[in-house]
């Protein structure tokens, strides 16, 4: 069959959020005496299910430039946004001729060694309704040359002075930061 241009068409579907819905499409005859569609019908319809899912992306460690840095001997619990909605399965990517520098479990744990380097690492979901999403990060493990204490919240005084003292009953976090030798 060949149909004329202004007979064909298109369409785009855009997902705003994620969840399941539905596309029918129906094709009606001008004339349905005229036998344009088979068995003298008046329509044609078919119908698609369309769903709509987040992307996979790491949630722990939450990274921004696909690059995980540890420390050597150190262990970190990876975490997806797709934990509990697909079937996750995590593997480290090396040649033959590299060893890797890192090694995962069925869990998620990444454990680095005494080694230096980079590995990288494959992380794949398996969505229940058959599409495959895969991620590749970089898994840089260096030893730590420096480190940098950060406390939460910042205490202003009125005239920049040192504190003696912080207030009784206030809670202060502190957060202390891991560098390598490159400052990340």
């Amino acid at each position: 069959i060949r149909l004329p241009p202004q007979y064909n068409f298109a369409m785009n579907v855009y997902g705003r959020v994620k969840g399941r819905t539905g596309l029918r499409v129906v094709v009606k005859a001008l004339d349905p005496t005229a036998g344009q569609l088979h068995g003298l019908g008046k329509e044609l319809s078919d119908e698609i299910q369309i769903q709509v899912f987040e992307k996979l992306r790491l949630l722990n460690p939450e990274i921004e430039a696909e690059q995980i840095l540890m420390s050597p001997n150190s262990f970190i619990k990876l975490q997806t946004n797709r934990d509990g909605a697909a079937i996750l399965s995590y593997r480290v990517l090396d040649g033959p001729e590299k060893a890797p520098i890192v090694h995962t479990d069925e869990k998620g744990f990444l454990v680095s060694g005494s080694g230096i380097g980079v590995s990288t690492l494959e992380v794949i979901a398996q969505e229940p309704f058959g599409t495959n999403q895969t991620i590749l990060v970089a898994v840089k493990v260096s030893p730590v040359s420096y480190l940098r204490i950060s406390m939460s919240p910042v205490l202003h005084t009125q005239h920049k002075e040192a504190l003696t003292a912080l207030p009784l009953g206030m809670t202060v976090t502190f957060i202390v930061h891991f560098h390598d030798s490159s400052g990340d």
